[in-house]
């Protein structure tokens, strides 16, 4: 990888403007010149100037195909690159998806600092994360208003008569509308998702939730020693490895509201992390597994019930180390 490129593109870029052919060419010539050369010289000349510029910095010659299919993948941006699936149908249907995620836990990668870097880029301009999202609509609509004339892509001409064309060659007439199906072919897709894991997710959220406030008061000397005052603009407390991967990952309640998983952190800091993790899972389960129980616990029922959870995470930790 060209690394100095990489910083380049990715410093001070969160819109992503400088991966564009138009920005590129008025403001950096002599490297637009030197993509464009590189890309026609590897049979890449046909290719989007984005992706473009993330073949030319990666040092790429091949076209990222899904793993599970070999079909197109959509391109992301510089960061992240390509997907690796052309839907979630595929991913949840291919072993390497699962053994991949498996083994990223396995090595401690926990994939996530590259959010939590630009949470931290976008907290030092904006007062809060709202306001960068109120940014880049805006944004959004001026680039379409400059374009276009409209706000949204949606309200173009061009747009409309695309919609109606594509309704009428697959379903027979112009104003077909299957909500039923659409939302099974967002699932599918990965761009909508799935109600029965929302349901779930939110279920074990709550249960979470709840014990977490419970494990909160009985362990306060160990998760709060400092006596840090707890509210929205002061400290929060925080689930180390992250509510939604927990879930994700089939954790039960009892190891993500261990006391070990549990911290105060400033408000801010939780903002820029949100569901991502500051710990890994092998770390979390070696933590509860050394922690001393008869120490801290102010509840006897509660200790009893929790020292159990070591036998479970001794046998989770086997699971991420072998």
């Amino acid at each position: 990888m060209k690394k100095d490129i990489f910083n380049y593109f990715t410093t001070d870029n969160i819109s992503g403007k400088k991966c564009t052919e138009k920005w590129l060419s008025k403001n950096n010539l002599e490297l637009f010149n030197q993509i464009i050369d590189w890309c026609d010289r590897n049979s890449l000349k046909d290719l989007e100037f984005k992706r473009k510029v993330f073949h030319y910095v990666t040092d790429s010659t091949q076209i990222p195909v899904c793993l599970n299919c070999s079909k197109e993948v959509k391109y992301r941006r510089l960061r992240d690159g390509y997907q690796p699936y052309c839907s979630s149908l595929c991913q949840n249907s291919c072993s390497i998806a699962k053994d991949n995620w498996l083994q990223s836990w396995k090595k401690g990668n926990s994939n996530n600092e590259h959010i939590i870097s630009r949470n931290k880029t976008v907290l030092e301009k904006y007062s809060n994360l709202e306001e960068y999202n109120k940014h880049i609509q805006n944004s959004i609509k001026e680039t379409c208003l400059e374009k276009y004339g409209v706000e949204y892509a949606t309200q173009t001409d061009f747009y409309k008569e695309k919609r109606k064309k594509t309704l009428k060659e697959k379903y027979g007439s112009e104003t077909y509308n299957n909500p039923n199906k659409t939302k099974e072919t967002r699932i599918s897709n990965g761009t909508q998702i799935n109600d029965d894991f929302i349901k779930n997710f939110l279920s074990y959220k709550k249960i979470a939730t709840n014990r977490t406030m419970t494990m909160y008061r009985n362990n306060i000397q160990f998760i709060n020693p400092n006596n840090l005052k707890r509210g929205i603009k002061s400290y929060h407390l925080d689930h180390k490895f992250s509510l939604k991967q927990g879930y994700l990952l089939g954790l039960p309640i009892e190891v993500i509201t261990h006391p070990v998983n549990l911290e105060m952190i400033h408000y801010k800091d939780n903002l820029i992390k949100q569901d991502n993790c500051s710990i890994t899972i092998q770390i979390l389960l070696d933590n509860i597994l050394k922690f001393e129980d008869d120490l801290y616990f102010t509840n006897n029922e509660l200790m009893e019930k929790y020292k159990s959870v070591k036998e479970v995470s001794k046998q989770l930790l086997k699971n991420y180390t072998t």
